[in-house]
């Protein structure tokens, strides 16, 4: 074989390596962070991956979507092969892909596939109160916070807090998972509640309840009206009048009757009458009801003395 033949030889195969070589490239892929679906609010980062044996080269790196080049939107941030969307909206609903192409070498520039990224609107989330928003001192109140329906699945953690005090459990605080429970509700306990939300994985991502207010109203008061007097005459009668402050008057209350040196209940009924002397004691009445308030306070107490003529 000639010179010029072994040279024309040695070009051609050197040619036919290059080709193979180019050839042997495999398109880009978009890897998408989180994973699509995503939810407005959310930071969304594509990346533009190019096969392990050729990403030691020099790749510049070109993202677009179907509808405008990204780079013209104020909230894309694009850092070689990363794009970044900060605060995603549905707007942002779209086809995206990327292009490599090693410097110096056009003729190796390659396209990904598209990847279509799904932006949903944030969950609603809401806090539900058990019995009611508006209760009574002592009652056990349970506030539930909630995801609509269809996220309800996704593994979310939860934050409770009570103005801008983020809570934890203690005392009459009870925290489980997505409930918040108060044991013996107080009037200090009377405050704005709010619930929290984060997807596990994924803590760029929150969303907040509104605030719900907890209104704790002080158990009606009883007292006792005694008649004709509270220091008796032996023979006398005396009646004894267990009454409920008027605005809760109107309720089903039943009555009972306390005496305070044993507290055992000695007598059922708003209107207790004594006529033994043996009955000289302290007594005290509470009202108790199927409803809510389910009882009142004690009444304070009172003295009944008996005396001779």
């Amino acid at each position: 074989m000639k010179i010029t033949e072994i040279t024309l030889f040695s070009s051609l195969l050197i040619l036919n390596i290059h080709f193979e070589q180019t050839e042997a490239l495999s398109r880009p892929t978009v890897r998408v962070t989180p994973h699509s679906p995503v939810f407005t609010g959310e930071t969304v980062t594509l990346k533009c991956e190019i096969e392990d044996q050729y990403r030691s080269l020099n790749w510049r790196f070109q993202w677009a979507n179907s509808h405008t080049s990204v780079l013209k939107s104020g909230h894309y941030t694009i850092n070689r092969d990363t794009l970044t969307i900060n605060r995603v909206t549905e707007s942002d609903q779209n086809w995206f892909w990327c292009r490599g192409e090693i410097q110096g070498r056009p003729q190796t520039s390659l396209s990904s596939s598209t990847v279509y990224l799904t932006v949903k609107a944030s969950p609603r989330v809401t806090v539900r109160v058990t019995p009611d928003r508006f209760v009574f001192t002592g009652e056990t109140v349970t506030l539930k916070c909630e995801i609509e329906d269809q996220y309800r699945s996704l593994n979310w953690r939860y934050q409770w807090y009570k103005g801008t005090t983020k809570l934890s459990k203690f005392e009459r605080y009870t925290i489980n998972t997505d409930s918040l429970t108060i044991n013996g509700v107080t009037e200090s306990d009377q405050s704005k509640f709010m619930c929290g939300v984060e997807r596990d994985g994924r803590p760029q991502y929150s969303l907040s309840s509104s605030t719900v207010d907890l209104t704790v109203k002080a158990l009606p008061r009883a007292t006792v009206r005694v008649t004709p007097d509270r220091s008796v005459f032996i023979g006398e009668t005396v009646t004894l009048k267990c009454e409920i402050e008027d605005q809760y008057r109107s309720l089903n209350w039943r009555y009972q009757w306390y005496k305070n040196t044993t507290g055992t209940s000695v007598f059922v009924g708003n209107i207790y009458t004594i006529i033994s002397p043996s009955d000289q004691d302290e007594f005290v009445c509470r009202g108790e009801r199927d409803g809510r308030p389910s009882y009142s306070q004690d009444s304070n107490l009172v003295t009944l003395s008996v005396k001779d003529m």
